[in-house]
């Protein structure tokens, strides 16, 4: 699996979390972490070992979770520069770049910094609560 994390980055650093995890069969191959919670906003870490868990069903359900359940009004992403796919991916998805961050992923590589509010989130507009 290739994580998105800093090798150095410990429990201790995201602080209260939450992880949804995503598998094929009895195998894990993907899991998101929300974490860094503020009022109104968490930042959201994912990692992959492969493309199958990019299913429309998985995508509402991990919007789902920050925006309806937990009534988020935004979500932050911090994903390295030296990482274009994931990048890519990431604004496909439809978030956006917001600022860069010098020497901040990894002491090495500058950081993007991605953030999608609530109601710019395609994921969500199908769901029906209540």
């Amino acid at each position: 699996m290739i994580s998105l994390l800093p090798q150095k980055m410990g429990v201790e650093e995201f602080g209260p979390f939450t992880t949804i995890g995503i598998s094929e069969g009895d195998k894990l191959i993907a899991g998101a972490v929300y974490h860094r919670w503020r009022q109104f906003d968490c930042e959201l870490t994912f990692a992959a070992s492969s493309p199958k868990w990019c299913r429309k069903g998985v995508l509402k359900a991990l919007f789902h979770y920050p925006f309806v359940q937990q009534g988020l009004e935004r979500m932050t992403l911090i994903i390295g520069e030296n990482n274009p796919r994931a990048i890519k991916l990431n604004t496909g998805l439809g978030f956006r770049i917001e600022g860069r961050a010098r020497k901040a992923y990894d002491g090495k590589h500058d950081a993007f910094v991605l953030g999608m509010l609530k109601d710019e989130c395609k994921w969500i507009k199908e769901i029906k609560v209540g």
